[in-house]
């Protein structure tokens, strides 16, 4: 007569079955592993710039041929991260080894042959104030896929046009000429453009949550350092009205699609 199966060798078999059933997912140790390598980028390090830049595009290289699936952040600011969070966020940490070595940002971004590589290279790029990457930034700002990328290329154009001893600047100006009148009408065309730009974000902490536009928000504070104007509309809660220097209405725009105080989850007792 066989001997009834003992109770941890039944766990086992049915733990064995489940992980047979069920699909693989990354765990969330490893996107918030991923995504503290932009933190490193960084922080300031012994060693040089140079270094730290090869270092950033080789987590660049890992994340575009691995991408990181959608999964819930575990953390304050309770959005989603997801390949398109880490690859903004490390073209944002490669901006700071960036300014102390540009050329080297330069090299990699034009030895890149990916071109996902090389968008993300030039954003990083713009973000230490290069003038010579405005053409490049409008494009990925108003077509790139990924919309946490469209929001960082609209930051970096908004450093662009913002005044050298502006303060709160991500990094100090270059030395070099001011932007022509005609660069900057580019610009402002490209900003108003991507106050329609669709890409929306969920975040969270313990006071609020809300859906924004980020995108649009980056937006409309570029075309603020351009002169332009934003004042809330009476009678709207998400909605503002964009103005030039005289006051002349332009347009209406909606940075947030709806906000409301922190509600804990409820933890129901077993």
């Amino acid at each position: 007569m066989a001997k009834p199966l003992s109770g941890s060798l039944i766990a086992a078999v049915v733990t064995a079955s489940l992980s047979l059933l069920l699909p693989a997912r990354a765990a969330p140790s490893e996107a918030m592993s991923r995504l503290q390598r932009a933190h490193w980028l960084r922080k300031d390090s012994p060693l040089p710039a140079a270094q730290r830049i090869a270092r950033g595009v080789s987590y660049l290289q890992q994340e575009l041929a691995h991408p990181t699936p959608r999964q819930p952040s575990h953390s304050y600011g309770a959005r989603h991260i997801d390949s398109g969070t880490i690859q903004a966020a490390l073209a944002m940490g490669l901006s700071y080894p960036g300014v102390r070595d540009p050329q080297a940002l330069r090299r990699a971004r034009n030895a890149a042959t990916d071109p996902r590589l090389r968008d993300l290279l030039t954003v990083a790029l713009g973000l230490t104030g290069q003038p010579a990457e405005i053409s490049p930034l409008r494009r990925i700002a108003r077509r790139h896929p990924i919309g946490d990328v469209r929001s960082v290329a609209v930051s970096a154009l908004s450093e662009l046009v913002e005044p050298a001893d502006a303060p709160g600047r991500l990094h100090p100006r270059p030395p070099g000429p001011p932007l022509s009148a005609k660069t900057k009408a580019e610009i402002k065309t490209t900003l108003l453009a991507c106050l329609n730009d669709p890409y929306e974000r969920y975040t969270a902490d313990c006071v609020m949550e809300e859906i924004r536009y980020p995108v649009r928000d980056f937006a409309s504070r570029g075309l603020a350092k351009l002169g332009l104007r934003r004042k809330p509309l009476a009678g709207s809660r998400y909605e503002a009205l964009l103005t030039d220097e005289r006051g002349k209405p332009i347009r209406r725009i909606k940075t947030v699609r709806w906000n409301r105080p922190y509600r804990q989850p409820v933890k129901h007792s077993r």
